[in-house]
């Protein structure tokens, strides 16, 4: 039997700790995705849908999957009391919300042998859960009568910048995305005070905007050569903590020019988990005796991911009136005399996150 994996997230601009090695999860798997277009992916997201597979594993599964998911030397009841935190912490929460939900064939709410209305319940539950944000996470035929359980994680964020940019001092710049190639893109445009400094260890350099009343913040890391995202990839990749980031960072009076963008995307990650050393539970190998009476060839066959990000001026999905009432009518005088400006025009990559998590991760490359 078999076991699908589906994760449905949204990102709507702009999560808490359980273990140091928590971020290093999330640029782990960034580089395993590989992806060269535009991305955005919930490294919370598919953690705490693999943990809930994880607390059933034992053996060989349950050890590549402690160390491919990054739990460290947590016990399982340490990492389930971890992601019980943040669940608790979301319902409260009026920005982010989180809902994990198995279900079972033959349960009191669902029966696969009909997988037309199987597939429309879970369809409905996570279109709920996102506020209609993910569309059909299941596509016709996922289910079948082989199989047995479905692990859904659904994730919605909804937050305001603390600095909302002036909407009418957006206008049309050129976007690289390559040395050699530009296209048009909506530049939002603010002179303020940020978190901004510079990056030598990764040839970058970072702007960090907060969230109105909340924890939550948006980190943006530029390359400074305009073909540069693949080498920052690289370097991140080989355990580099972005939280530290933050650390490296003060407030600043910068041009920040950042341009308007929104990313659906959506994969199958049995790929890249494999590359972080998670194959067995992929295979009829896998052991989850402790998740199922009857769990003779019982493995994962998908992991589906599906993720949308949308950045505006108020940060949110829908452009809000607040403004400062400033309206950029050409480029200020002092950015030609040395002025810092961070001005992200190539592609650059991007990450939400608290003082301990890293939830949502992605890059821009073109439009």
């Amino acid at each position: 039997m078999k076991i699908f994996l589906k994760l449905g997230i949204l990102v709507v601009m702009s999560l808490s700790a359980y273990s140091s090695e928590e971020p290093l999860f999330a640029t782990d798997l960034y580089k395993a995705i590989g992806e060269n277009g535009n991305m955005v992916f919930s490294p919370y997201s598919i953690q705490a849908c693999l943990g809930l597979a994880y607390m059933g594993a034992g053996g060989q599964t349950a050890s590549e999957m402690a160390k491919g998911l990054r739990f460290g030397s947590m016990t399982k009841d340490q990492v389930a009391d971890s992601f019980s935190k943040v669940l608790k912490d979301s319902q409260s929460s009026n920005m982010l919300k989180i809902a994990n939900k198995i279900y079972v064939n033959k349960g009191s709410q669902i029966n696969f042998a009909k997988s037309i209305e199987s597939e429309k319940v879970i369809n409905d539950w996570v279109e709920k859960e996102t506020n209609g944000k993910i569309k059909d996470l299941l596509s016709p035929g996922t289910i079948d009568q082989q199989t047995k359980a479905i692990l859904v994680n659904a994730i919605y964020f909804k937050g305001h910048w603390e600095s909302p940019f002036p909407p009418k001092s957006t206008r049309k710049l050129d976007f690289y995305s390559s040395s050699s190639k530009a296209v048009q893109a909506d530049f939002m445009y603010d002179d303020d005070r940020f978190l901004y400094g510079s990056l030598d260890d990764l040839d970058a350099t970072a702007v960090e905007l907060k969230y109105k009343d909340s924890p939550y913040s948006m980190v943006f890391v530029l390359p400074n050569e305009k073909d540069g995202l693949p080498k920052l990839v690289k370097k991140i990749g080989n355990n580099y903590d972005l939280l530290s980031v933050s650390k490296k960072l003060s407030k600043q009076k910068i041009y920040i020019y950042l341009p308007k963008f929104e990313v659906e995307y959506d994969i199958e990650l049995k790929p890249a988990l494999s590359k972080l050393g998670m194959p067995s539970m992929f295979s009829r190998k896998a052991d989850f005796n402790s998740m199922f009476k009857d769990s003779e060839s019982i493995y994962i066959s998908k992991a589906f991911h599906k993720a949308m990000i949308r950045v505006d001026e108020d940060g949110t999905e829908a452009a809000a009136a607040t403004c400062k009432g400033t309206n950029l009518k050409a480029y200020p005088m002092s950015m030609f005399l040395g002025q810092k400006t961070f001005k992200a025009d190539h592609p650059f990559l991007w990450y939400i996150k608290d003082e301990s998590n890293i939830y949502f991760m992605g890059q821009v490359t073109t439009f």
